[in-house]
């Protein structure tokens, strides 16, 4: 049931089992009323730098609804510039930057300029 997923999501995140934790979020975000888990599920790949998976699993937490949806359009900001997808993470950042309170703007239009200044080196590198 969903508090004994609770326990063993816990344990394998103590234990640092993240593949173990990641397999147990899948099954939790399946009871879910929210996408709380998804995002779980997007920090614990986050550490791990699997940014494909990260864009997975952040889509699957907006989809489902949270509560924060600027957080969680930020850290699909950052994967995308990890995969040097600089247009999907400008796109990001702009619905953080829309959705966002003052903080979450403030970072987002940074990390807007970081992605502007990367895109605009690489064409006066060509």
């Amino acid at each position: 049931n969903k508090r004994n997923l609770e326990i063993l999501l816990q344990a394998w995140s103590l234990a640092r089992e993240y593949d173990r934790a990641i397999a147990t979020i899948d099954r939790l975000g399946a009871l879910a009323e929210d996408g709380s888990y998804y995002m779980q599920k997007a920090g614990i790949l986050n550490e791990r730098g699997d940014w494909e998976d990260v864009v997975e699993a952040v889509g699957q937490a907006l989809e489902t609804g949270v509560d924060r949806p600027a957080d969680a359009y930020l850290l699909a900001g950052i994967a995308h510039v990890e995969l040097k997808q600089y247009e999907e993470a400008i796109n990001a950042f702009r619905q953080a930057r829309s959705l966002g309170n003052d903080d979450q703007r403030r970072t987002a239009s940074g990390w807007i300029d970081f992605v502007q200044e990367k895109q605009s080196l690489r064409r006066a590198a060509l």
